[in-house]
């Protein structure tokens, strides 16, 4: 039988490769589009700055403030096109755009 593992320990460890962070947001950012769950994009993207360090670091290299960083990622948080921007950009993370594929 093998050992359990700690899912907070499995995410911290699959989420620092940079492949499964892009993965990880590209599914939190199809959720939003889907179900227009702000709440649950932003503890994806708590969740992966958390997995990269320190919050005031990721802040400094977004050019935001820590308190501004813990605003925009808090429950009733709805950042900016622009701050959501640099804090992909500080995570090393872009978007791309695609045609919206229509069920009929």
């Amino acid at each position: 039988m093998s050992p359990m593992i700690n899912f907070d320990d499995y995410l911290n460890t699959h989420l620092k490769n940079d492949t499964n962070a892009a993965y990880f947001l590209k599914a939190a950012l199809e959720d939003y589009h889907e179900n227009k769950n702000m709440a649950f994009l932003l503890t994806a993207l708590r969740t992966l700055i958390s997995t990269r360090g320190k919050f005031s670091d990721v802040a400094k290299k977004a050019g935001i403030s820590r308190q501004h960083l813990y605003k925009i990622l808090s429950s009733k948080g709805d950042p900016k096109m622009s701050s959501f921007m640099k804090l992909l950009s500080a995570l090393d993370l872009t978007i791309s755009i695609q045609k919206l594929h229509h069920s009929r």
